[in-house]
């Protein structure tokens, strides 16, 4: 059957829709004050959709509580041949108890769960564990529990069941705000090297209380994980110091198999010493091609820069690389040998440095220039030079050196 896509914002819209028809369903329902008692009206609905295969329902900020969880799973059963589900349920009131009814999932292939900000502790993370493990058929999860309170024990509990989702191959979890400390961190390390298919991995760490260790033992399982090509981590605010970043430095360089690294790494204390060590392990991954570092205001100085540049030069497989570098200390000297270093990769096809509020002047412009000149396969540019002391128009300057570089096909300015 051919999927039939319904897109709805009102709920007495699809409660007037043809049911039999929908296949895939986006229904948008969010800050609706449906309350326990709407979502009987809802699942009344889904009774009647008996083909429906594809599912995103969006009931966050809906005082929604136990019971209406309750009565929304025992609905969603009802649909036999439902295998993809996405399910928002942001700031209600479920609660562990509210967690119990999760249930009938070992058709599902795909699955988004977002129970953040819903008083959940570590008493209801057991019951997502056993859950997600009776989903035997999934192959992609993406589990938000931000703002919760399920600590080490709590997170401990969750992960144990990952082991039994054999065909994971896309996980993304964000666990922010959430007590976490190493104990917990080194759980879901340990569970996700059971994880052997996994092939893309979103970690949302940030404000937890993480350490060295704990970061340690996360990328030591990472490092077990055979067919990991990609990894994004979210670590902004999170108390990371040199110490622990070339701790994941070096856990990622280990990964073999890793073609895109994405780190957010905003609001830390990294410092010079740090970034050198994280880029000096990330350039002896032979397979990365895309490299993000978003080191907003982590005191980075003209030296931990110019070291940057010089280390990513040595990489032959980067072809795409983000530097955000805004409200660091890099200043004009830094700026003119980052990119005068970067010339060196070879292979580099799309460049994008942010050096907002870096004490930068008129003097960058010139040193920019001439190492512009010399990029042979740069095909897409983003440079973004605001709030800097630069008070001359640059747009005329570099435009004619972007004329000269043949292969551009793509470029922005923002200065």
């Amino acid at each position: 059957m051919m999927l039939q896509n319904f897109n709805f914002d009102k709920l007495e819209d699809f409660q007037n829709s043809s049911f039999e028809d929908i296949t895939n369903l986006k229904l948008n329902l969010w800050g609706n004050d449906i309350g326990d008692e709407g979502i009987q009206t809802i699942g009344q609905c889904f009774e009647k959709c008996l083909n429906l295969q594809k599912l995103s329902l969006d009931l966050s900020s809906n005082n929604i509580g136990i019971k209406g969880i309750q009565c929304l799973h025992l609905y969603l059963a009802s649909c036999k041949k439902l295998t993809n589900l996405e399910l928002y349920l942001r700031s209600n009131s479920i609660g562990d108890q509210g967690i119990a009814s999760l249930k009938n999932c070992s058709n599902f292939i795909s699955l988004t769960l977002d129970l953040s900000c819903n008083t959940i502790c570590a008493n209801g993370t057991p019951k997502i564990s056993q859950f997600l493990s009776e989903c035997v058929n999934l192959q992609s999860l993406a589990l938000y529990l931000s703002t919760n309170d399920i600590g080490d024990q709590g997170l401990s509990d969750l992960v144990s069941s990952f082991s039994e989702c054999k065909s994971l191959q896309t996980l993304s979890m964000n666990i922010s705000y959430n007590c976490v400390g190493d104990q917990g961190i080194s759980a879901l390390g340990l569970s996700l090297s059971n994880c052997l298919n996994l092939q893309k991995l979103e970690l949302n760490l940030q404000s937890n209380d993480i350490s060295f260790n704990g970061f340690t033992n996360l990328c030591k399982g990472l490092q077990k994980n055979p067919n990991l090509q990609s990894i994004t981590m979210f670590l902004r605010t999170s108390n990371v110091n040199s110490e622990s970043i070339s701790s994941i430095g070096l856990g990622l360089s280990n990964c073999l198999n890793i073609q895109y690294i994405a780190l957010y790494l905003r609001g830390n204390e990294i410092g010079d010493q740090g970034l050198y060590s994280l880029v000096n392990s990330l350039v002896n991954c032979e397979n990365l091609q895309n490299l993000q570092l978003y080191l907003r205001g982590n005191q980075i100085s003209c030296e931990g820069a110019s070291n940057v540049g010089q280390l990513l030069s040595k990489s032959k497989s980067i072809k795409f690389l983000t530097l955000y570098l805004r409200e660091n200390s890099i200043k004009s000297k830094g700026a003119i040998q980052l990119v005068s270093n970067l010339e060196s990769c070879v292979n580099l096809k799309s460049l994008n440095i942010d050096i907002w509020y870096n004490k930068i002047d008129n003097d960058v412009l010139t040193g920019l220039i001439d190492s512009l000149k010399k990029y042979k396969n740069l095909q897409v540019l983003f440079l973004f030079l605001k709030r800097n002391s630069i008070n001359i128009s640059v747009d005329n300057i570099l435009s004619k050196v972007i004329q000269k570089l043949r292969k551009m096909v793509k470029f922005k300015l923002s200065y």
